[in-house]
This record gives structure tokens, C-alpha cells and sequence, in this order.
């Protein structure tokens, strides 16, 4: 059980040092001769590989299920923030008020330096800061012209397409 709860708290590596500890504790006070490091006979090394294996075993299952329920928590807080954004969105009664503020409700709902919306039809940007720079305007142009999904921007920032609702179907060649 040590192994187990060191493999959740701290990670695999310790919980491996501790597996190796718990497997010298176990040769000392459970394998003949007693209060020895001694390992004799073939009945003794196969008890003390099984222990060690079973112990590297469950402290690779524990560092597994705390990676996923890391993931879950990312996930719940990601679903929480999208729920959010919708229901700030509904509140919106006009579309044109909607887009102006959907970049300000992005950044806040998301914690982020800051996000351009760019609605290619009316070749318009709206942002959540009060200027958008030019490099940036020219990056998000190019990347709704090659329909490139993503794109780095020089300056650090990369830019995803979100393409949503149209009149007419897009053809991507």
C-alpha cells in the first residue's frame, strides 16, 4: 500500500525507490535466514522478483490513474468554461453586440493574454485588447485564404481557425 500511495502522490520514480526499499524491508525481516540480506535458494529470489514486479506493477497502475484524473479535471474545467461562454452568449439579445464582446468573453472565461476574432465576410477583426497588429491581421488573412486550420504568427502567437455556420457549403481542395 506504500507503493500505491507514493505512486499517487508524488509520481512512479519515487514510488519506485520506495518499491525497492519496501523489497530489502521484506528480504530482511520475511525470507530465511531471518535479519539478513541474504536471498538463498531459488524459492526465495522467485518470492522477492514477484514481490518487486508486483510492487512496479501497481505503482505504474497508480501513476496512470492520477495522469487521467489529472485529464478528467482538465477536461471538467474546460467543459465548466465552455458552459460558461454559452451562457454569457445567450445573454446577448443583438449578433452585431455579440461579436464585438465575444473576444473580451473568450479572454475572460479562458484567462488568456488576449484573442482576435476575425469574420473573413466583412473583413473586420474585433479583439479584446484595443488595437490588432498588423502582422497579426495579415496572418489570420493568409490562414482563411489556404484554409490552414492553424498557424504560427511571428511574435509568439498562434492562431486556430474556428469556422462556423454559412450559407453556402465550403469546398476545401
Amino acid at each position: 500500500m506504500l507503493v500505491v500511495w507514493f505512486a499517487a502522490q508524488t509520481g512512479i520514480w519515487l514510488a519506485l525507490y520506495v518499491a525497492l526499499l519496501c523489497a530489502v524491508a521484506f528480504d530482511y525481516y520475511f525470507l530465511l535466514p531471518f535479519h539478513t540480506l541474504q536471498i538463498v535458494g531459488l524459492q526465495q529470489w522467485v518470492a522477492m522478483i514477484s514481490f518487486l514486479l508486483s510492487c512496479l506493477v501497481v505503482g505504474r497502475l497508480a501513476e496512470r490513474a492520477r495522469g487521467q484524473a489529472r485529464q478528467a479535471e482538465q477536461r471538467r474545467e474546460d467543459v465548466e468554461r465552455l458552459y460558461e461562454l454559452s451562457q454569457e452568449m445567450m445573454l446577448q439579445e443583438d449578433a452585431a453586440e455579440l461579436v464585438r464582446d465575444l473576444p473580451r468573453l473568450i479572454e475572460r472565461i479562458f484567462e488568456l493574454d488576449g484573442v482576435v476574432l476575425y469574420v473573413r465576410d466583412q473583413d473586420q477583426f474585433y479583439s479584446s485588447t484595443s488595437d490588432v497588429p498588423v502582422n497579426i491581421q495579415a496572418g489570420l488573412r493568409a490562414m482563411t485564404q489556404v484554409h490552414n486550420p492553424a498557424l504560427a504568427i511571428p511574435g509568439g502567437f498562434t492562431a486556430m481557425m474556428l469556422m462556423l455556420g454559412c450559407g453556402r457549403w465550403a469546398r476545401w481542395d
